[in-house]
């Protein structure tokens, strides 16, 4: 059933890992191209670890379950805040929640908390955890030693806390040894050494049961200070954990936070008063934080504080359901930098501080930098890249990871909270439009890949992806002809276009859309007088066409028909080509240069233009033509003229005219002449784009940064926490992976529904497997259950039946279906409650 994980028993975790590295150099999903390896990088803790990067994956969606947390690992994490966990769990946590709980579009929002699997499980899934970072550090050779660390995080009241159900979770990651499922990874392990290339028994001897030493404590908003304090001392003194306390935003005030989160443009978050009135106040904190610093000294323990806590909001625009919702990701930036910036020019670097609060690769080396650490992170892996940009954050952060333990610097603190607030991306408005990033196209079952840019963005279809990679390659030409090909009017466009295909761009989740119109405009310039004198006029086809109005339309039109062969007159009473666009020059910018060099491009193709011509005129300009067509809006004195629609000229118009220029040109022509332009396939170069940050270059270059959605999208892959969509090749059809859904591992968060480019939803509309029989009848989606030589399978017309594998009816799911259990067998997992 879709909305309930089902923990993957250890031995099918640990064959996925070993057959996917094997036949596709994968581990969950992570392109071992892009592995970290700490070499001999080592970061101090706050708890006297070492460790071999700054960051992980903060208490979310991401460590909630054990290929979550190892997919984290092999990109780069090396800290690890485990998903809390708190008694109620299970059954009644998940009824509590509303679905679907994330929304990352931009800035991020969730209505879930802690995990929504009971504590056993969750415990279960952390101590597998272990055992396979551990196999895959010796495995890839990402470490010789150790260089990870768990942190357990638990909430939200005393009561809860000293229950028994939440005392054996902490007890059994403090010593895992006596846990039945510890014993059970270690006997695996054993039993399975023979078929590991570096892994040895000295190594499954070294795994230590003592799994976390540390404790991020969550309390939830408006608990009393005595209540945080008597739980931290509990810790403390009964548990002898070192504890980072969950500092909640409000500590900075109303007033504070309001003015740093509109200043940066989030002035549309509705929250009031009441959570100010109701947490922990700064004055209160201040003392409550210096007892408990001096209770932990006299422990013998580690104490300090984890910045920040989300951010309650209103759910004021249907972001997601209910009324509240938590905020994260670059608006809870502002705020969090703050408060550590308040609390390091109180405590200085007595006090440390973890950090999680709007953090990313550019930023987060100089949190690092400042003492800030470890750096955890959630929203940037929910978006495209996903646990691929942990690589970057990593390598970058390097330079900063230090062997001792200085604690915050409050100077470099304050610098880094000005700096971040007067950096242009960290603004709303830096980015584009994310509300227009879906399109309307249904998601389709099989070869789904699209490139918003073109379908869905670019009114007249370009072929954006080839001509900013040409460009970026310093192939003007050839730019010049893919572009070409689609539009009619190359210059004026690459001036004057509002550029719809901007605000699809799926660049947009990581960085920047990329300035597509200004990759054009670059291609025209350096090479369109060289193509215009290239062009040879098509062998005339005998036919002869009159198109009456010399604006975007019109043109267009003659372009497109003169291009395939016809003969054709443009008459126009102005004495002029371009329409009403010649009236706007000076608001767009537009140059008497472009629309020459496009006046002589369509020339090129033989077009004629008739200038100054009256109504009268018109019967005899139109003797003898197979077709006249109106691109006036107005019905002209000609029997049986072809009348198009009007389109007003405008900046925002232009492209719109072209496009049904297009679409008419589309239905006269017996051939498609746009044929599309595909560059050759470089799966590795696309790859090997995915999960990095790259700011804005050159515009010649800006191609540099096209993620190539057309020819591999994937994206709900990416964006998946819990791994639940993978990409498979399969024989027969357009797109080089079809997307293989995991019932298993989905909980129906919804952030792969959020950055599909289709207007579907991943984990309802892509062909799905199950882990189960029983999950298979509970859910309505297209797909297949696999046990033995038995095959539950459920079509798209809604029929269910029982056959093998060359019995399914449906062509595409039976390739599908074979082509998993014949080539992606470690995905064949049975959930039915194995360890």
């Amino acid at each position: 059933m879709s909305d309930i994980m089902r923990p993957v028993p250890f031995q099918d975790l640990l064959l996925w890992m070993l057959e996917e590295k094997r036949n596709t150099g994968r581990i969950f999903g992570v392109d071992l191209e892009k592995a970290y390896r700490s070499g001999s990088h080592r970061l101090m803790t706050p708890f006297g670890c070492l460790i071999g990067s700054a960051t992980g994956p903060a208490a979310g969606p991401h460590t909630q379950l054990a290929q979550n947390i190892v997919a984290a690992y092999v990109a780069g994490a090396r800290f690890m805040e485990l998903k809390t966990v708190q008694i109620m769990d299970g059954q009644a946590l998940r009824e509590a929640i509303a679905k679907p709980c994330i929304n990352a579009a931009d800035e991020g929002y969730n209505v879930e908390w802690s995990t929504e699997l009971t504590v056993e499980e969750a415990q279960t899934e952390y101590i597998k955890a272990w055992f396979l970072c551990h196999v895959a550090m010796k495995e890839l050779e990402l470490a010789p030693t150790r260089d990870f660390a768990f942190n357990m995080s638990v909430g939200y009241t005393l009561e809860g806390i000293q229950s028994p159900k939440i005392d054996g979770f902490i007890e059994g990651l403090k010593n895992a040894a006596p846990t039945p499922v510890f014993q059970e990874c270690r006997r695996t392990l054993e039993e399975q050494l023979e078929a590991f290339e570096h892994f040895t028994r000295e190594d499954l001897d070294r795994i230590s049961p003592a799994i976390c030493t540390s404790l991020a404590l969550s309390t939830m908003h408006g608990c009393p200070k005595d209540e945080i304090q008597g739980i931290v001392r509990y810790l403390l003194q009964e548990k002898q954990l070192d504890v980072l306390l969950k500092c909640n935003p409000t500590l900075l005030g109303y007033d504070e936070a309001r003015r740093l989160v509109d200043a940066l443009g989030f002035d549309y978050l509705s929250f009031d008063t009441h959570h100010f009135d109701q947490d922990l106040k700064y004055e209160e904190a201040v003392p409550m934080l210096e007892e408990l610093l001096e209770l932990a000294r006299e422990e013998g323990r580690v104490f300090g504080v984890k910045l920040t806590n989300t951010f309650p909001v209103g759910i004021a625009h249907g972001e997601l359901p209910g009324e509240e919702m938590y905020t994260s990701g670059r608006a809870l930036l502002p705020l969090t930098v703050h408060v550590a910036k308040l609390l390091s020019a109180t405590f200085g670097s007595r006090l440390p501080m973890a950090y999680s609060g709007g953090a990313d690769a550019l930023n987060l080396p100089r949190f690092v930098e400042a003492g800030i650490l470890p750096v955890t992170v959630c929203t940037t892996l929910l978006k495209p890249g996903g646990y691929e940009r942990l690589s970057q954050i990593a390598y970058l952060s390097q330079p900063f990871l230090q062997n001792e333990y200085t604690g915050p610097d409050a100077d470099r603190i304050a610098a880094l909270a000005d700096h971040l607030m007067k950096e242009a991306r960290n603004h709303k408005k830096y980015r584009e439009d994310i509300v227009l990033r879906k399109t309307d196209s249904p998601l389709p079952l099989f070869d789904c890949f699209k490139a918003p840019c073109q379908d869905g963005g670019c009114p007249i279809g370009q072929n954006i992806p080839a001509y900013l990679q040409l460009t970026a390659a310093g192939r003007y030409a050839e730019a010049m002809a893919v572009i070409a090909k689609d539009n009619a009017l190359p210059a004026t466009l690459g001036e004057i276009c509002y550029h719809p295909c901007t605000k699809r761009c799926n660049r947009v989740d990581y960085d920047q859309s990329i300035d597509i119109r200004g990759v054009k405009h670059v291609a025209v310039e350096q090479a369109m007088e060289e193509f215009i004198e290239s062009i040879v006029r098509p062998q005339p086809n005998g036919k002869t066409v009159l198109v009456i109005g010399a604006g975007v339309q019109g043109l267009s039109a003659a372009l497109y028909l003169a291009r395939a062969g016809y003969a054709v007159k443009v008459a126009e009473k102005k004495d002029r080509a371009f329409g009403m666009l010649n009236n706007i020059k000076d608001q767009t910018g537009q140059s008497l240069h472009s629309m020459e060099l496009d006046r002589r491009f369509i020339e090129a193709y033989g077009v004629e233009f008739h200038f100054n011509v009256t109504a009268d005129q018109l019967p005899a300009l139109a003797e003898g033509a197979d077709l006249v067509i109106s691109t006036t809006g107005r019905e002209e004195s000609i029997p049986g003229a072809r009348l198009t629609v009007k389109n007003q000229q405008t900046r925002l118009q232009a492209v719109y005219a072209m496009a049904e220029a297009k679409k008419l040109a589309l239905e006269i022509l017996e051939e498609d002449d746009f044929a599309e332009y595909r560059l050759p396939l470089d799966e590795a170069a696309v790859y090997n784009k995915r999960g990095f940050l790259i700011l804005p270059l050159e515009t010649s270059r800006e191609g540099e940064r096209c993620l190539s959605c057309h020819d591999v999208c994937e994206i709900c892959t990416e964006v998946c926490p819990n791994r639940a969509n993978v990409a498979i090749a399969v024989p027969g059809f357009a797109n080089v992976h079809q997307i293989l859904h995991l019932d298993f591992a989905c909980n129906e968060c919804g952030n792969c529904t959020t950055f599909c480019p289709h207007a579907g939803r991943p984990y309802k509309d892509k062909v799905t497997l199950f882990g189960s029989a029983a999950d298979f009848h509970d859910s309505a989606n297209v797909g297949f259950y696999l046990h033995e030589e038995e095959v539950l399978v459920r079509y798209a017309e809604g029929g269910v039946e029982t056959t093998t594998l060359d019995g399914i009816r449906e062509e595409g799911l039976r390739t599908m279906a074979q082509t998993v259990a014949r080539d992606y067998p470690w995905l064949l997992v049975e959930t039915g409650g194995a360890l």
